[in-house]
């Protein structure tokens, strides 16, 4: 059996830029990647990000502020 060399990408989703972080491999922990600026070519640079850190699973942030209440323009109900 081949050792499991996946990552999980984490996203921080925002209108103008995207934040990025990738884990160890043992998921265990995150580290912080630079943002990606979130225009027409973005699914490219994340098939990219995918395919060099070997991603297995994306996940995406819910963006709050320090008062923890909704950003990036995004409207709650």
């Amino acid at each position: 059996m081949m050792p499991d060399n996946t990552r999980y990408l984490a996203l921080d989703y925002g209108h103008k830029r995207i934040g990025t972080a990738v884990s160890d491999e043992s998921k265990s922990f995150s580290f912080s990647r630079d943002y990606i600026l979130n225009e027409k070519d973005i699914l490219s640079r994340l098939l990219i990000i995918i395919e060099k850190e070997n991603i297995e699973k994306i996940i995406i942030g819910y963006p709050l502020n320090l008062e923890t209440t909704v950003t990036s323009g995004i409207v709650s109900a």
